[in-house]
């Protein structure tokens, strides 16, 4: 679907309210026998129509997110608030190593290693540097 759309990220909504996020990113590895649920985000970080392009910014950052639905104070989706929106909005720099990959440039596929690290990198330049052995790496959930 995301495909034939030309989005990358996708609200998965039960009976109209929303129970999760994916993103193409997160449908890279997997099979098509496998359920959208099992590769979906949630819980998943959300916005109010009310918040401004800092606070959602903010929130990005902070929660490693490409992405941000908009809920109404019903809870029911208002709208999609991606990386790429808050680049064009001024709210954010599209810095590498901040909101881009530090390596590369990417906003694909960010990833921040697992141990600490402070500069984020895409899965392609990671698994390019990874070293053979255990290395673990958590997903910042996509990109715009």
């Amino acid at each position: 679907m995301a495909e034939t759309w030309g989005v990358h990220h996708l609200m998965v909504t039960v009976d109209d309210l929303l129970v999760g996020v994916i993103c193409q990113c997160d449908l890279a590895d997997a099979s098509e026998r496998e359920l959208v649920e099992q590769h979906m985000q949630s819980p998943f970080v959300f916005v109010s129509p009310n918040a401004s392009v800092e606070v959602a910014a903010a929130t990005m950052v902070a929660q490693g997110v490409g992405c941000l639905p908009v809920l109404d104070d019903g809870g029911r989706l208002a709208g999609l608030v991606t990386r790429r929106d808050l680049r064009h909005a001024g709210a954010l720099p599209g810095t590498m190593g901040f909101d881009a990959c530090a390596a590369c440039g990417e906003t694909h596929a960010l990833v921040w290693p697992a141990r600490g690290g402070a500069v984020v990198f895409c899965a392609a330049c990671i698994d390019r540097a990874q070293p053979p052995g255990d290395f673990t790496v958590t997903t910042l959930g996509g990109s715009d």
